[in-house]
């Protein structure tokens, strides 16, 4: 477990069992601290530490586990003032081997630095500063469409909306333009900062339905949902996964399916080319048979009583 206290000391609470911990020093009243996570820079398998710090033209510090409780410090430099707290993001954008960096600030928007020699060597890449993304919340970096080159996924935000967008990744710190695949409400209210400070910035690839491709899923604090985007060749599909309660069951499923639902429901299954190919009204307990449906995934789009559409991932055996 590692946390800041008071923005301006680190320290790691190492497990010992039966749920005690060891409070690790790892850094004090040296700096503001703001983003921390944790990432084997050296592939030595133990976690290192990289931050935003507020210090100016030493924008990030890395402290590189040394085994025995204690860290290296090493300091990424830079010819600018401090980053604002937003998100990094640790990939192989070059296919070197080793991870480089990726910051997204509101201000300066998305900067990524080149890992030379496990981050003893920093440098930035101004080739790829991304000047058109304004706004930037949230950056995280994954090969969403398996050809070995690392996409960059951006979150903007605006006075009303969040908007996430994809740029395929074509070469070492090369990218196309970016394309919008989603957004989720925005807007302001008591106690939230334009620049987001107040959001929970959760921005993160899985590959949520089993189809082999890497979806991308987050948590939305303006409207309290947890929200997918499902990849259909990267990412073009427009269908909005929205997680919820209500549930089906077995899935995947070969020839009978059943949604959980206190209430009666209307249900509709389509497919990945947008055509229906079953609907209905569910009572409490009913089941849906789709033996005659062919294998592959699908959205289940269930209204509820409230006249809400709740949409659920289905894969078809």
């Amino acid at each position: 477990m590692i946390f800041s206290s008071g923005m301006t000391s680190l320290y790691v609470l190492r497990n010992k069992g039966n749920f005690t911990f060891e409070k690790i020093t790892v850094e004090q009243n040296k700096r503001n601290i703001f983003t921390v996570i944790t990432v084997d820079i050296n592939g030595d398998k133990r976690d290192d530490i990289i931050t935003v710090t507020s210090s100016d033209f030493t924008p990030f510090a890395i402290f590189v586990s040394n085994a025995d409780g204690t860290f290296t410090t090493r300091e990424i430099k830079g010819n600018d003032k401090y980053f604002l707290q937003h998100t990094l993001s640790l990939t192989v954008v070059d296919k070197d081997g080793d991870l480089d960096l990726a910051v997204m600030d509101y201000e300066k928007g998305l900067w990524f630095f080149e890992n030379q020699n496990n981050f003893t060597t920093t440098v930035r890449r101004k080739g790829t500063s991304f000047d058109t993304v304004t706004n930037g919340l949230m950056v995280h970096c994954d090969d969403l469409n398996g050809d070995g080159w690392p996409e960059m996924i951006v979150g903007t935000l605006t006075a009303t909306t969040l908007s996430i967008q994809v740029s395929k990744g074509t070469g070492p710190f090369e990218f196309d333009a970016l394309q919008n695949v989603g957004t989720v409400l925005g807007g302001t209210s008591d106690g939230f900062a334009p620049q987001g400070r107040a959001i929970t910035r959760m921005l993160h690839t899985i590959d949520i339905n089993a189809d082999g491709k890497k979806d991308i899923v987050m948590t939305s604090t303006f409207d309290k949902k947890q929200i997918a985007w499902i990849n259909n060749s990267m990412i073009s599909s427009s269908i909005d996964l929205e997680l919820s309660d209500v549930s089906i069951h077995p899935n995947p499923a070969s020839d009978m399916i059943h949604i959980t639902s206190d209430k009666a429901i209307s249900y509709c299954i389509i497919n990945m080319s947008g055509q229906t190919v079953n609907q209905g009204v569910l009572k409490k307990g009913n089941t849906i048979d789709i033996s005659h449906l062919s294998s592959g995934a699908y959205i289940v789009d269930i209204l509820d009583h409230n006249n809400k559409h709740i949409f659920q991932k289905l894969i078809k055996h």
